[in-house]
């Protein structure tokens, strides 16, 4: 055995990361998952050009609006396992539309 007690359990975590981050990759790279993402845009948008603001959200819109955020932090979360966050020659925070994302997704809460 080793000297470290930890490296089996450090080999594993690391297996299961990049497991992870490979199956995260297939999602994103999906051309459906992008269509599906676009979809999620337009009806957001939709929904938004409806909306009144001078009118009390009803439970129905906030659910909706909740729905929109949870797609939406899924969407960010799958990014960040496929590309890496910060560090990494493609990482999720090296894009400028990433990071207006990720300050969208996570002000929107």
């Amino acid at each position: 055995t080793d000297g470290h007690k930890c490296l089996n359990f450090r080999k594993k975590v690391l297996k299961f990361r990049i497991h992870v981050s490979d199956a995260a990759c297939q999602v994103t790279m999906s051309k459906y998952f992008e269509g599906f993402i676009i979809v999620v845009i337009g009806l957001n948008c939709i929904t938004l050009a409806q909306s009144d603001s001078n009118k009390e959200e009803t439970e129905v819109e906030k659910n909706i609006d909740l729905t929109f955020n949870i797609i939406y932090t899924i969407e960010m979360v799958l990014r960040i396992f496929s590309l890496g966050f910060i560090f990494g020659p493609g990482a999720y925070m090296k894009s400028m539309w990433c990071q207006l994302d990720f300050i969208c997704v996570t002000t929107a809460y």
